[in-house]
């Protein structure tokens, strides 16, 4: 494409002109610059031959009960993402709870009771060893 060599007031100005009735004086000013100015010519040609190609299309209208389909496709598409996404969830739920069964029955097996320090897998601490970290808790 070609450099303008128009200002870009009058490029704005040429295109008002095709959307709305001009002032006399920026009618003027148009008609001198378009007389004057062979580029911002060419420019107006061209606008003026979009905008003809463009109005000879035919312009489509859409059915009057294209939105409410257009919505019903896109509510059903969230309804079967959800669907997939609990279908998901509940997979992978199951999976950490057989998991955490499986750990649970670990922790019994080696730990020879059914305390609740044993079914958590926690160490059984003494008097004694549960003193000697009060250290860590008060300040030093």
């Amino acid at each position: 494409m070609s450099k303008k060599r128009y200002d870009v007031k009058l490029e704005k100005l040429l295109y008002r002109s095709f959307d709305e009735p001009l002032s006399d004086g920026d009618r003027k000013k148009l008609e001198t610059a378009l007389a004057e100015n062979n580029a911002l010519k060419q420019e107006a040609k061209r606008i003026e031959r979009m905008r003809s190609l463009l109005t000879d299309t035919a312009g489509g209208q859409f059915d009057p009960l294209f939105a409410d389909r257009v919505l019903f496709r896109l509510r059903e598409k969230e309804d079967d993402f959800l669907i997939v996404l609990l279908w998901s969830f509940r997979r992978i739920a199951l999976v950490g709870v057989a998991t955490i069964a499986l750990l649970m029955v670990n922790n019994i097996i080696t730990g020879g009771d059914l305390s609740v320090d044993s079914v958590l897998g926690l160490p059984q601490l003494t008097l004694e060893e549960t003193l000697s970290f009060n250290h860590l808790f008060e300040g030093e």
